[in-house]
């Protein structure tokens, strides 16, 4: 149950950092923004959620969570 409730939790801070963020970075910093939007909020949360193992991810699947 801890899993899927930090799967769950990971998952919405991911989210709502990316669309929260990410388009205010946009607009005050244009493409370089968005790239540089890409690099922090993508980053930290691959960190946390996959390297940390906050996500369950099961040792046969693929890490496809912050791609979709």
């Amino acid at each position: 149950m801890k899993y899927y409730l930090s799967t769950f939790a990971g998952s919405a801070i991911c989210g709502g950092f990316a669309f929260g963020i990410w388009p205010e970075l946009w607009k005050t910093y244009g493409l370089m923004g968005g790239w540089l939007a890409a690099t922090l909020i993508i980053g930290i949360m691959w960190y946390m959620n996959h390297y940390n193992g906050a996500i369950l991810n099961p040792p046969p699947a693929a890490s496809v969570a912050l791609a979709t």
